[in-house]
């Protein structure tokens, strides 16, 4: 078979799909459709071959966006292909309008919903009518947690053709577990994701300004890089000591080992991988309280959630977290791990995304 993936950006296709991939492409001919990356060659040595597509997640140009239309219709003639799993909204939403009621042969993932989805306004109706359109002649629906699914039934997007899975899963040999650090000098809190406002990083700001005052033993540790959205907010911001700012990182693994906590304030997610991530190496989490994010811990057991955009309740938790022995933050640790062995292996996930090939 010929089967096309579309998604928006190189990093959360190959770090979140590659496993697929290479199981795909043992029995089909595989394209990969994606934005130019200077790591897109990584894609390629698993097998597939490469299209880049002119995808912005963030362009707003209605000719651009009409001219990736018809590059997507080019690339599903030109590769004549019998499947297409899309990841993201904009290639999930413009493969749709291109498809068939006759073909059914795209698949969706549903990876969030984005901020545009979090008020209820004119912009709002038009995204859901534009899904309505786009996902009536779709094969399946994949959702990563139960309130997207849940949203989307109530909306008449779902119609019935949909599974759960638990994210896309994390691979526990990549990311093993590691012995919990010694409770010395500082007790590090590791941030991983796009320094803007809807990732909480404005709660997550004064949280630090709050722990440099008290002169607490705290590091906040920052990886990831700003959004064109929040820079203008961003450089006005007078980052504290105890927060450092490393940028976008490709090797996560090594600042986990060093961290005692991965901290979300995330206002939205379709599942956060970094938490999935995080609790596969041991790290305790500590989340907004919102779904994406507690499927990834137990409360209490391997995490601490707090309201999203509530500071004072995020300060709560932090005390709560720092005011534990470090062998029972280390125990927290070893639960979470557990939990991803449980319910979180990639390899699950994957069988059931090649079982909706074959549906």
């Amino acid at each position: 078979m010929n089967i096309l993936l579309i998604g928006n950006d190189f990093h959360s296709i190959y770090y979140t799909r590659k496993e697929l991939i290479t199981e795909l492409v043992k029995k089909n001919r595989v394209y990969v459709a994606i934005p130019d990356n200077n790591k897109n060659y990584l894609i390629e040595q698993l097998g597939a071959q490469l299209i880049t597509i002119n995808l912005n997640r963030m362009g707003k140009n209605p000719f651009r966006e009409i001219l990736v239309i018809n590059k997507i219709n080019e690339i599903t003639k030109k590769t004549k292909a019998d499947i297409i799993f899309t990841f993201t909204i904009k290639p999930n939403l413009y493969t749709g309008l291109l498809q068939s009621p006759k073909t059914k042969k795209q698949i969706v993932t549903i990876t969030g919903l984005g901020r545009l989805f979090q008020k209820d306004n004119i912009i709002k109706k038009i995204l859901i009518y534009f899904y309505r359109k786009s996902f009536q002649n779709v094969k399946s629906i994949i959702f990563e947690n139960k309130e997207n699914e849940s949203i989307f039934t109530k909306l008449r997007i779902a119609n019935g053709r949909h599974i759960l899975v638990n994210g896309a899963g994390v691979n526990l040999d990549e990311n093993p577990l590691e012995s919990y650090p010694e409770d010395k000098d500082v007790l590090r809190i590791l941030f991983v994701g796009r320094i803007e406002r809807d990732k909480g990083f404005i709660e997550l700001y004064r949280a630090a300004q709050h722990y440099e005052k008290k002169n607490e033993r705290i590091e906040f540790i920052i990886l990831g890089s700003c959004e064109k959205t929040f820079e203008k907010e961003f450089k006005k911001m007078c980052i504290p000591n105890n927060m450092k700012l490393e940028g976008w990182q490709m090797n996560v693994h090594k600042y986990l080992k060093l961290s005692h906590a991965v901290i979300l304030p995330s206002y939205h997610e379709g599942m956060a991988n970094v938490l999935l991530e995080a609790a596969a190496a041991g790290r305790p989490i500590l989340a907004s309280r919102i779904h994406g994010c507690m499927e990834s811990f137990e409360e209490g057991e391997s995490g601490l959630g707090f309201e999203k955009g509530n500071l004072e309740d995020m300060v709560r938790v932090i005390d709560k977290f720092v005011k534990m022995s470090n062998d029972d933050r280390k125990l927290m640790g070893l639960k979470g791990r557990h939990k991803m062995e449980r319910e979180f292996d990639r390899k699950n996930v994957v069988d059931k995304f090649v079982e909706q090939i074959y549906e």
